[in-house]
């Protein structure tokens, strides 16, 4: 359902109203407000039912009608509109009451506006759906009405036919397709079946006497001709994956057979047309959705293998260069305590250890960001953090210090595999970096929560956001990678979203499928960090 849909907003508290009314209509939805459920109950008696609001959201406890009895006029009156209701008395009768009455959600006051909007979007899918799914049930039902008039139909035709045209009972039996008869003389037809004008979009009177070939695209009338004269000549032929040029629409693969037939005296072509267009859309999904399967492979196998060249050399550097380095720092002090004091030569030593020191800080910090031995030792939540962290001593080249604040929830009481820890830490590390490098925000939002169901990792910023209809490869507007993000995910089977556009800044949100679901528990371990800015001169 569109963003235009109709919403009603019923609370006997003018603030509440107002302030629903403006946050649904800032999300593009029409809404109208009422301040009692009698005053609804009259609005809606003088409307048509098409007129009615898609959408309800009411309070429970009004004056005159409350929101129980409002949604049992609805359901008497069979509608299906949601309904959605919203309490400042939070108690276990009122949402099982809500439930049994069938209402959609049950919020309490104060209230979560995301998870109302997201209540309110997802009602009106479902509603959406709903209905969608009765009209194709009713079309369903018509046509399978058109089929059963159809084949008693052919029946009645198979039975004059049969004592005295047995050579056509295949006319009869294969009525799904389109048959034809055409003179094999000048290739013009000389009778057609229902089916035939269906595909064609031409009726019998138009088709009776047209050259058979002038029914193909024109690519595919020598192939067309081809079987045509195959038939005369041999009795029979046959060839997959020709097209009929319907009157308007687009081309009907079909596979086309024909035989040579002996029709009251006379020899004729007897063609059968199959539509295949169904299973060349299918085939067509299939072989998309393998190479798509074959490059999801593949960038697997190379991240796979990156991840392992990067976790080995971030051990090397670990086990060697920096102990080498610790080595030569300690060597250095030892031989200034030993030295006897000599102009400059003790300073120098100082000043040689302290930037070992510091080649060593940072070496440090490009082994963590190569591949962090806390992803490995302490697992995601931690790594995020440690990354977050080493963000704080890193200036950025931003108009105003960056603001991150991070939560987790669900991590508790177990571990997630190495594949899936490793794909959301470096989602998570190209979502921070990208929106630092090319977003200019003052604030970003880093989520991690695992589900029953799925893990999340979610990257909001407040920067100047761009297109992601434009900025979908690694080459474009400087936006590095939403490929590679949404290789990531769905190499695990997940979904990637990103919500963007200028000026309203950026949303990524990866989800991953998992087997074992999270520990469910309330608690949020949260965080705070402050990237400073470059100073300028």
């Amino acid at each position: 359902m569109s963003n235009q849909a109709k919403i009603l907003v019923v609370d006997d508290e003018p603030g509440i109203r107002v302030t629903l009314s403006g946050i649904l209509e800032d999300e593009g939805f029409q809404v109208t407000d009422c301040d009692g459920g009698l005053k609804v109950l009259d609005r809606l008696a003088n409307l048509d039912e098409d007129d009615w609001p898609d959408l309800i959201i009411t309070d429970i406890k009004m004056p005159d009608v409350d929101g129980f009895q409002l949604l049992r006029f609805l359901k008497e009156g069979n509608s299906d509109r949601p309904v959605i209701f919203i309490s400042g008395q939070a108690t276990l009768d009122n949402a099982v009451e809500a439930v049994n009455q069938g209402a959609y959600a049950y919020h309490v006051k104060p209230l979560d506006i995301d998870a109302l909007v997201n209540s309110v979007r997802n009602a009106l899918r479902q509603h959406q759906l709903s209905a969608e799914n009765r009209d194709l049930l009713k079309k369903l039902r018509k046509s399978n009405q058109t089929l059963r008039t159809y084949n008693d139909q052919l029946q009645a035709a198979a039975k004059e036919l049969t004592a005295s045209e047995n050579k056509f009972r295949s006319l009869v039996e294969q009525a799904a397709d389109a048959i034809f008869l055409l003179d094999p003389d000048d290739g013009a037809l000389t009778e057609v079946n229902p089916r035939m004008e269906v595909l064609t979009g031409y009726s019998r009177e138009e088709l009776l006497g047209m050259s058979m070939p002038v029914l193909f695209r024109e690519a595919d009338r020598v192939g067309a001709a081809e079987v045509l004269n195959g038939a005369v000549s041999q009795g029979k032929a046959g060839v997959q994956h020709l097209s009929f040029q319907p009157r308007a629409g687009d081309p009907i693969s079909i596979d086309l057979h024909c035989n040579l037939v002996e029709y009251q005296g006379r020899k004729l072509v007897l063609g059968v047309a199959r539509d295949i267009t169904g299973r060349r859309r299918a085939e067509e999904m299939v072989r998309r959705a393998n190479l798509k399967l074959e490059q999801l492979q593949r960038f697997q196998a190379i991240q796979a293998a990156r991840e392992d060249e990067q976790k080995k050399l971030a051990g090397e550097l670990h086990d060697e260069t920096m102990s080498d380095l610790a080595g030569l720092a300690v060597d250095i002090s030892l031989l200034r305590r030993d030295i006897h004091p000599q102009a400059g030569v003790e300073t120098e030593l100082g000043r040689v250890r302290e930037k070992i020191r510091d080649i060593d800080a940072r070496l440090r910090e490009i082994v963590e960001g190569i591949y962090p031995s806390v992803l490995t030792d302490l697992g995601l939540v931690s790594a995020v953090k440690s990354h977050l962290d080493r963000l704080t001593s890193r200036p950025v080249s931003n108009p105003n210090p960056i603001q991150i604040t991070f939560s987790a929830r669900g991590f508790e009481n177990g571990r997630l595999s190495e594949v899936i820890e490793i794909a959301l830490y470096r989602i998570v590390q190209q979502a921070v970096g990208n929106a630092i490098a090319h977003g200019e925000p003052s604030s970003l939002i880093v989520e991690l929560a695992w589900e029953r169901s799925e893990v999340l990792a979610s990257v909001a910023d407040d920067g100047k956001g761009f297109d992601p209809g434009a900025a979908t490869s690694t080459h474009r507007n400087g936006h590095f990678g939403l490929e590679t993000l949404k290789y990531r995910t769905e190499g695990l089977g997940g979904t990637l979203q990103i919500d963007s556009a200028r000026g309203k800044g950026t949303t990524i949100r990866s989800r991953i499928p998992v087997n074992t679901p999270g520990s469910g528990a309330e608690m949020v371990q949260r965080g705070s960090y402050l990237v400073p800015a470059r100073e300028t001169d």
